[in-house]
């Protein structure tokens, strides 16, 4: 049983319950190669699980979103973790240059993309690494005008040093649809 779900995780690309998203673990194996012992924050962090994941792959991590019904069901879920809600938006507490990486799946609103990458760049360190994907417009996305074009996501990601870009599709079930994502890790320049 436990084969099957693990096996239809992968085909959905995303987290079964009690199991942290492919993109997560995929993080951590880089995080484990680069012999990475900072401090990861999450925005966006759907129900929490990749969170405590991190946390329990030996990371400091903290969840941040906007939403503070999700933060209320995380620390239900995951009460060891660490859960933040963020009153301002994008607008990060952190200090300028204080975070040594991020952790942003479906980052998808093109208006406020580029706002969003700047505060994201600001609390970055020196070559602080980030893990960010966007989703990308498909014939099969009923959401295809929130979503950005992948040129303008690539000028976007061309102010950050590039590490890995990875282009894949994914099944989503509820509602069945392909989405196409586009996913990098790159890291802050030093200009």
């Amino acid at each position: 049983m436990e084969k099957t779900k693990l096996k239809t995780k992968q085909l959905l690309g995303s987290h079964l319950h009690g199991h942290p998203s492919n993109d997560a673990e995929r993080f951590v194996e880089y995080l484990k190669d680069e012999k990475f012992c900072g401090k990861i924050i999450e925005l966006g962090i759907g129900s929490g699980i990749n969170t405590d994941y991190f946390r329990k792959q030996g990371f400091k991590c903290i969840g941040v979103d906007v939403d503070n019904n999700a933060i209320i069901k995380a620390k239900i879920s995951y009460p060891v973790a660490d859960f933040r809600h963020s009153s301002n938006g994008w607008r990060l507490t952190e200090a300028d240059e204080s975070v040594d990486a991020f952790f942003v799946k479906n980052f998808n609103k093109s208006e406020e993309a580029a706002d969003r990458l700047l505060e994201i760049r600001r609390c970055l360190k020196p070559d602080g690494i980030l893990f960010i994907q966007f989703y990308l417009p498909s014939s099969l996305d009923e959401l295809g005008k929130s979503h950005i074009e992948e040129e303008y996501i690539n000028r976007l990601m061309s102010y950050f040093k590039l590490v890995k870009r990875l282009k894949y599709c994914r099944l989503r079930s509820m509602p069945t649809q392909f989405l196409s994502i586009l996913e990098f890790i790159v890291k802050k320049n030093k200009y």
